[in-house]
């Protein structure tokens, strides 16, 4: 086997321009490959991740109702509790509890439909992007029980600024009509009309004040996980902890943003069409290089096949070509593509520039203008694998036409 590895080493760089050439389309068909795929990968996580965060978390806990019928009155009980267990688990970044509701929200200027969202300010302060975009007076402090944060939509609407007060009406747990008064703190701009035009913020013990429900209790428990890879691994964690007695479910992020598993499942079917496009390209040329390689030897095939050669060892010859000049270009597109994404990893890439307004919308989620591509070892590995291996697949048409050749005809 060395004999032959040396003998193809060697062969490759007899037609030296052709296998430069070969090796050039081979590294820049990687390099291209890696940066759409770090790229879009990147963009999909900062999506599930901004939403996940603006929302409950990556796994949501709720009444196994909730989903059927949303009300407040499907409530979690002693979720103070279960947040705190499942806090400590090292999967998880924090552990929120919200509740969540519909009402009115009214001001001399009109009324409009919001949607409620009782959280805790301290939690939400470090994980989620609605606290991190105020953009008038500041987000809630623990005991800011009578006032509430609003989006620069809903406060146009009711010519509100902070300091101004609104009367929110809803229905609580019995069904009672139910009126306060609060204050606007902070105004949040996200950048979505949907959640700056509906979303309120208020401290926890306001909502369920707000809707009657008892202390303790949550209409969900959100987890936002560290790593989302192992999201697969973690929900069968949660569940078992729960109890299989318990009425309470738990959901991932697929099921509570529907439309956001809609939008990574189209982009990643069409940058993976595209990879497939780009690893066609490269495998073809490589077996036409192949395919020339063999054609203009066919003479020295037959005089080492008459001598006594054996078409083992040949088509052996052939098959570590292949795979020589894939490794190459492997080695090359993959340390060039791999840098340049690994960098882009950690400074991120600005598309701010690129996006009218300099806000960045994907899916009715608002997302953080600057992309970080999603760089592993794993991901490199795979976009490798897959050209080196098909690459070698494709090989075996040149080497089954290695032997296939008729010695007296070439020789006479």
């Amino acid at each position: 086997m060395g004999q032959q590895l040396r003998l193809a080493w060697r062969s490759i760089w007899r037609q030296g321009r052709r296998t430069a050439i070969t090796v050039f389309v081979i590294t820049f068909g990687l390099f291209l490959i890696i940066l759409l795929t770090t790229l879009e990968e990147g963009v999909i996580r900062s999506v599930i991740d901004s939403g996940a965060r603006l929302q409950a978390g990556h796994v949501t806990i709720e009444h196994e109702d909730y989903r059927l019928a949303p009300s407040v009155s499907l409530s979690v009980p002693n979720a103070n509790k279960l947040a705190d267990k499942f806090a400590e688990l090292p999967q998880v970044r924090s552990a929120k509890l919200i509740v969540s509701g519909e009402g009115v929200a009214r001001s001399g200027a009109g009324a409009f439909g919001i949607l409620i969202a009782g959280v805790v300010p301290n939690l939400e302060r470090k994980t989620s992007p609605l606290a991190e975009n105020i953009v008038e007076g500041e987000y809630l402090d623990e005991n800011d029980e009578k006032r509430v944060v609003i989006g620069t939509v809903l406060a146009e609407r009711l010519k509100l600024k902070p300091g101004k007060k609104l009367v929110i009406a809803t229905n609580d747990t019995d069904g009672e009509l139910v009126e306060r008064l609060y204050r606007v703190k902070g105004i949040f701009r996200t950048g979505t009309d949907e959640v700056d035009g509906a979303l309120i913020h208020m401290q926890l013990d306001a909502a369920r004040d707000l809707f009657n429900l008892p202390e303790g209790s949550a209409t969900q428990i959100g987890l936002v996980m560290e790593n989302l890879d192992r999201l697969a691994s973690f929900l069968p964690l949660v569940e078992e902890s729960l109890g299989a007695d318990s009425k309470l479910a738990v959901h991932p992020w697929q099921t509570i943003m529907p439309g956001v598993a809609g939008y990574v499942t189209v982009e990643r079917t069409s940058y993976m069409i595209m990879e497939g496009f780009l690893i066609a390209m490269v495998s073809f040329t490589i077996l036409n290089t192949l395919l020339m390689s063999v054609t203009e030897r066919k003479k020295e095939f037959a005089t080492i096949l008459a001598l006594g050669g054996r078409g083992r060892d040949l088509r052996m010859q052939v098959f570590f070509e292949a795979g020589l000049i894939a490794l190459l270009g492997i080695l090359i597109g993959g340390l060039l593509g791999g840098y340049v994404a690994y960098h882009y990893s950690v400074v991120g890439i600005d598309l701010a520039t690129f996006v009218p307004g300099g806000e960045v919308e994907i899916s009715g989620i608002a997302v953080d203008s600057t992309i970080y591509p999603m760089f592993t070892a794993r991901l490199m590995g795979l976009i490798c694998g897959a050209i080196l291996a098909v690459t070698l697949l494709l090989a075996l048409i040149p080497v089954s036409r290695v032997t296939r050749i008729s010695i007296a005809n070439l020789l006479r």
